[in-house]
């Protein structure tokens, strides 16, 4: 039969705390290089431009996409990704916060479509 130990609030909030006052997980040393390699080569993005990141082979997609995603927010660019059938790229556009805001949710139907 399985064990139960009753807590007691104090023992609550002990276990709630976060160490050394952190929030959430940290990054590894890896992502850390990865998102500062990024912000690097970010830093002289402005809206309009474009990039393609070539992937290769033992690279997962969605991470490096997550990885230039943090180094945009870093960086305080916003970067919009457009979809690609390829596995090994990823093509992704700098735009204006503004136009961010102003774009329809992906999936959701437009009044041009509505008026179809």
């Amino acid at each position: 039969m399985p064990t139960l130990v009753l807590l007691s609030p104090e023992q609550l909030a002990e276990r709630l705390q976060k160490p050394d006052g952190r929030k959430g997980r940290g990054r590894s040393p890896e992502r850390a290089r990865a998102i500062e390699q990024f912000k690097r080569q970010l830093s002289a993005a402005k809206p309009g431009y474009g990039a393609d990141v070539l992937l290769d082979e033992n690279e997962d997609k969605q991470k490096v996409r997550q990885n230039i995603k943090a180094a945009a927010d870093e960086l305080t660019i916003v970067v919009e990704f457009t979809p690609l059938r390829d596995d090994r790229r990823i093509h992704f556009r700098v735009i204006r916060p503004e136009d961010k805001k102003n774009r329809a949710p992906r999936g959701s139907k437009t009044k041009a479509n509505a008026a179809k």
